[in-house]
């Protein structure tokens, strides 16, 4: 059963280039991997569910005994943030485009423009995201 799961979703996401045809499917519970970047999920009709970023970095995050790193729309959405606020000038709406790392982040880019310890918290708690 769990091999077909993945299997389903596995094609689901690689059909999907478009983040906007995600947000009319009725995905609950997605799990699975991607080489980099990340993907949404959306519940049909509700706000953005969490994004997982799978495998990005994975040789260094494996020698830093480092998961695979967690955003969460809900947590910032609470934050009074619109979609527009990351979308599309930090985050591209395109699986894959977005090929995140710690150094782009520490650079400044992606959840680095914020996360700098002036706009928001910055960097230094790895496991606020890597959970």
């Amino acid at each position: 059963m769990r091999l077909w799961f993945f299997f389903i979703i596995s094609i689901v996401i690689l059909s999907i280039t478009d983040l906007s045809l995600v947000r009319n499917l009725s995905l609950q519970i997605v799990s699975g991997e991607q080489e980099s970047g990340s993907f949404f999920v959306y519940a049909a009709g509700k706000e953005p569910q969490d994004i997982i970023i799978f495998k990005n970095q994975g040789a260094s995050r494996k020698k830093a005994e480092m998961p695979p790193a967690r955003f969460s729309h809900s947590i910032h959405n609470k934050k009074k943030l619109k979609c527009n606020n990351c979308h599309p000038s930090v985050f591209k709406e395109k699986i894959g485009a977005n090929i995140v790392t710690m150094k782009k982040n520490v650079d400044g880019e992606y959840c680095g423009k914020c996360h700098n310890g002036q706009s928001a918290w910055d960097m230094s708690a790895c496991r606020r995201c890597h959970v």
